[in-house]
C-alpha cells in the first residue's frame, strides 16, 4: 500500500482505494467451503454468530482506520461487495460516520449503501443525465484485474467512444486495466492507453471542465458545454455537413475544428416567422466538404456570443 500511494502522489495522481467489504477468508464474515458452490448472486452465503459478526464488522473498522491514517489522506474509499448482506446488517452508517469522523473530504461511493457520494454504473452508461454526481466503471476488455485467458480488448474506438459519451452525460469515467504479476500491462492494453493519449493532447477541452450540451434532437451525437462555447463529437465522420438545431443563430461566432486554426463555413437557417425576430432559435448547417472534418473522433467548436440555447442546459 506505501508505494502505491507515494507512486501517485509523486506523479499528482489523488489516492483512491478499493474495499472488498466482502471476506471469504475472515471466520467473522464466511469462511468459504466448497459445499457453499456454486455461488449464486443474490443468495446470501450462511452467517456465524451475532458476536462472530460483530467481531468481524470492529476488524473492518480497524482496517478502515488504518487505511486513513497510515498513509497520508486518502481522497476515495471505493467500496465494493456488500451485496451479500443486507445494509441494516451491515450497518452502513456507522461506518460511514467513522470515516467521516477521521477523514470528512474523503470521497466514498455509493457501494456502502446509504454513505455514497456519488452513483457508480458498472458496464453501462446511463441514457440521460442523471440529477447527481455519478461515475461508470468500465473494463478495458471483458474481465476485471488481470485474466490471461481473456483477449476480447475493446478498440481505442470503442474506448474512446464511452469515454466521450459519459463526459456528454455528465459523468465521469474509471477504465479499469489489469497489471500482469509484474507489474506490466498487456500490449493492446497499453496500445490504447497510447492512443487516448494522443487523441487527449488535442481534444481534451471538450471533455474537461465540461457540463453536458446539446439536447438529443438538438444534435445528433453527443455535445459538451463550456461557457458559449458548445463542443460536438463525432463519432461517424460527416460526408458534408453537420446540422445543430435548436440553437440562437445570430450568436454563433465560429466554427473550427479543434485543434484546427481553420475555420469552417456554414449557414444560418430559421423558420420563416422567425426570420425577423432580433435573436431567432433556428439551425446551423456546417460546411464539412473537402477533408476539413477527419480523424479518430474528431471534434467541432463552436464559439457563440452568449447561451447558445434557449433549452435549458443539462446538469446536476
Amino acid at each position: 500500500m506505501r508505494e502505491y500511494v507515494d507512486a501517485a502522489r509523486e506523479v499528482g495522481i489523488r489516492v483512491g482505494i478499493y474495499y472488498s467489504l466482502a471476506d471469504w477468508g475472515h471466520e467473522g464474515y464466511l469462511e468459504w467451503k466448497d459445499e457453499y458452490r456454486p455461488y449464486i448472486f443474490g443468495e446470501s452465503p450462511p452467517m456465524g454468530s451475532t458476536e462472530q459478526w460483530e467481531s468481524f464488522r470492529q476488524y473492518t473498522k480497524d482496517q478502515l482506520t488504518e487505511l486513513l491514517t497510515e498513509y497520508g489522506p486518502v481522497d476515495l474509499l471505493w467500496f465494493d461487495g456488500a451485496w451479500e448482506r443486507s445494509n441494516e446488517t451491515w450497518n452502513s452508517k456507522d461506518f460511514g460516520d467513522h470515516i467521516r469522523s477521521i477523514s470528512p473530504n474523503t470521497l466514498i461511493n455509493d457501494r456502502l449503501f446509504t454513505q455514497g457520494d456519488y452513483r457508480t454504473p458498472e458496464q453501462w452508461i446511463p441514457a440521460k443525465p442523471l440529477n447527481e454526481p455519478w461515475e461508470c466503471c468500465m473494463t478495458i476488455n471483458y474481465s476485471w484485474a488481470y485474466v490471461p485467458t481473456d483477449k476480447t480488448y475493446k478498440s481505442t474506438y470503442e474506448i474512446l467512444r464511452t469515454l466521450i459519451e459519459v463526459v456528454s452525460r455528465g459523468g465521469n469515467l474509471l477504465l479499469n486495466v489489469g497489471p500482469k504479476p509484474d507489474g506490466t500491462l498487456a500490449s493492446e492494453e497499453a496500445q490504447t492507453l497510447d492512443d487516448l493519449a494522443i487523441w487527449m493532447k488535442v481534444n481534451k477541452e471538450s471533455i474537461e471542465n465540461v457540463t453536458p450540451g446539446l439536447e438529443d434532437w438538438q444534435y445528433y451525437g453527443p455535445s459538451t458545454q463550456r461557457g458559449e462555447i458548445v463542443y460536438l463529437h463525432n463519432f461517424a465522420l460527416p460526408q458534408e455537413s453537420v446540422v445543430v438545431r435548436g440553437v440562437k443563430v445570430a450568436r454563433l461566432k465560429s466554427a473550427k475544428v479543434l485543434g484546427s486554426n481553420e475555420e469552417l463555413t456554414f449557414t444560418r437557417r430559421t423558420a420563416i416567422h422567425d426570420a425577423e425576430m432580433p435573436d431567432p432559435d433556428g439551425e446551423i448547417i456546417i460546411d464539412v466538404r473537402g477533408n476539413k472534418v477527419g480523424g479518430l473522433m474528431p471534434v467541432i467548436v463552436l464559439d457563440f456570443s452568449g447561451n447558445p440555447s434557449s433549452v435549458q442546459i443539462r446538469n446536476w
